[in-house]
């Protein structure tokens, strides 16, 4: 009975409770935040759009952004005047007794000498230029990973294409060797080596399709989502804006006026502007440590009183540093000479590897443009040739198997290299688009292609001049 009327009291309380908590569960459901998905209405993702995706929603970018704005405060800190100083002290043996009341206030405010505050200034507003030069480069760097890692994407899901025909392709070779064995016409072998190549291409299609998942993993962590979120179907340009077409057998070694990329990169990089702008910080600090050798003074004002005469209560004053420690001077004048030598040998590091950048993506880039005309225009023709040859010599018994297979691997390697190649040129597009210091996708000035007035087109030909 007194379980009973202990349980009948309890009652109340838990239903309570299960009310509270179904409250409390509603209420942070309704004012849980909708999933933020930037590809919510695309339905085919292209290079444009995922690199604006992970330039609006990266952290590390937004980090740096706000240590910008961070330097960008510090100027104001810097060329502003010490804080005043207020001062109060008592004589605690004139409380007690007939004595006078003794006590103080002062009032002083630093003055540093002419010029330093304005120096101190300028270096810190060169500094936050620099950082905000840095925020730029990151900007360019994160660009150019979504790039690269977009053109990874298109290169296995172009690689699975090829993989899927090549299965099929198998397949059909697979059952005319089936049926010629069970004519009698092929050994047993025969099918079995188009089971066992088979094979091999589902195994490769069970590793593209894990190296996928690795990427859009990369890919997803640029975008600050779940590693396994899921992209959309990727949509690919053929050709590369801003890229001369040229014809078969030019020769590229002047595609590009290389005079004119270079000089272009070193107006546009902001990691020549970042140097040039630690340059000038450190110019800065330069004068203001000679500044150190000059004198900082101070203004004050005291009341005492302390002082019987009514005159002398009231006090005004000025004090003077001096800079008599020469050793330490001296010092901070050779750190600061130090630190702007060191900065411009970074700048010209900078502008070195600039250069070198510029020239290796301009010709990786014509090279490419050349790699894809030669992969059109034979290789991939006499590969699909033979493979037809090799079909149809096989299928009346002219041809081996071995042959046949031998075909489709190597139309398979010329396949999978021009898809390479293909997207490898609008890689080294955007590896120039990087070197240059521009925009992904932004189109290259035409002043900057320079292409040969005088190309020597070179031909095979026979002995004796038959082509």
């Amino acid at each position: 009975m007194r379980f009973r009327l202990r349980a009948a009291a309890l009652l109340p309380l838990l239903v309570l409770t299960f009310m509270a908590a179904v409250t409390v569960a509603a209420t942070a459901t309704a004012e849980e935040p909708a999933v933020d998905e930037p590809f919510a209405t695309v339905e085919r993702l292209d290079r444009a759009t995922l690199v604006a995706a992970v330039l609006d929603r990266n952290r590390d970018l937004a980090a740096a952004v706000a240590a910008w704005r961070a330097a960008g405060e510090r100027p104001v800190q810097a060329s502003a005047l010490p804080d005043p100083r207020l001062s109060y002290a008592v004589a605690p043996l004139s409380v007690a007794g007939g004595n006078r009341f003794g006590q103080s206030v002062e009032l002083s405010q630093p003055w540093p000498y002419p010029g330093k505050l304005r120096l101190a200034g300028e270096a810190a507003e060169a500094r936050a230029e620099a950082v905000g030069r840095r925020v730029e480069e990151l900007r360019l760097d994160l660009a150019h990973l979504a790039s690269d890692l977009f053109y990874d994407l298109h290169l296995v899901d172009r690689s699975r294409e090829i993989n899927s025909f090549h299965v099929e392709l198998l397949e059909e070779l697979k059952e005319v060797a089936t049926t010629r064995y069970a004519a009698g016409l092929e050994a047993q072998q025969v099918p079995l080596q188009a089971e066992v190549e088979l094979t091999h291409l589902v195994h490769r299609d069970v590793l593209l399709r894990s190296e996928r998942q690795r990427l859009e993993a990369r890919l997803n962590a640029l975008l600050h989502r779940p590693p396994s979120a899921p992209l959309p179907p990727l949509a690919f340009a053929a050709a590369p804006e801003g890229v001369p077409e040229l014809e078969h057998g030019e020769s590229h070694a002047s595609t590009f006026a290389a005079a004119a990329l270079v000089a272009a990169a070193l107006g546009e990089r902001p990691e020549v502007a970042a140097a040039e702008s630690e340059i000038e910080a450190r110019r800065l600090e330069r004068e203001l440590a000679a500044l150190e050798r000059r004198p900082d003074f101070g203004f004050m004002a005291t009341y005492s009183s302390m002082w019987r005469e009514e005159a002398h209560r009231l006090m005004a004053g000025v004090s003077v540093s001096l800079p008599v420690r020469r050793a330490r001077l001296a010092a901070i004048e050779a750190e600061a000479d130090a630190e702007l030598a060191a900065a411009e040998a970074r700048r010209e590091a900078v502008v070195d590897q600039v250069r070198s950048e510029v020239a290796v993506a301009a010709d990786l880039l014509a090279e490419m443009v050349h790699v894809v005309d030669l992969y059109d225009s034979r290789l991939l023709p006499a590969a699909e040739d033979q493979l037809q040859a090799a079909r149809s010599g096989f299928q009346t018994g002219q041809v081996s198997f071995l042959s046949v297979v031998e075909a489709e691997k190597n139309l398979r390697t010329v396949e999978l290299g021009k898809a390479t190649a293909t997207i490898d040129r609008q890689r080294r597009r955007a590896d120039l688009e990087r070197a240059l210091g521009i925009a992904p996708g932004a189109p290259l000035p035409s002043d900057l292609l320079a292409p040969e007035t005088d190309h020597t087109t070179h031909h095979d030909t026979a002995p004796g001049g038959a082509r």
